[in-house]
């Protein structure tokens, strides 16, 4: 196995997962405008910023442990 295919895998698990996410929530987002929100809900704007930030930082969590961990001599 090549030192980036590690990496490579943890980059399409991430983006499967992120693919995989908007499919299931984008097709009908009706059935969540009408749920009774809290008081405490943050605006629709936090959620926009948030979620893919979301993911940038799993990316590089995953990144970061797949190239620190330690090779098999």
């Amino acid at each position: 196995m090549t030192t980036w295919a590690p990496t490579l895998t943890w980059c399409a698990l991430v983006l499967a997962f992120a693919a995989l996410s908007n499919a299931w929530n984008g097709h009908d987002p009706g059935w969540y405008a009408g749920l009774r929100r809290p008081s405490f809900q943050p605006p629709d704007v936090v959620f926009a910023v948030m979620w893919p930030l979301n993911f940038a930082l799993l990316l590089l969590v995953g990144l970061t442990v797949v190239r620190t961990a330690p090779r098999a001599a």
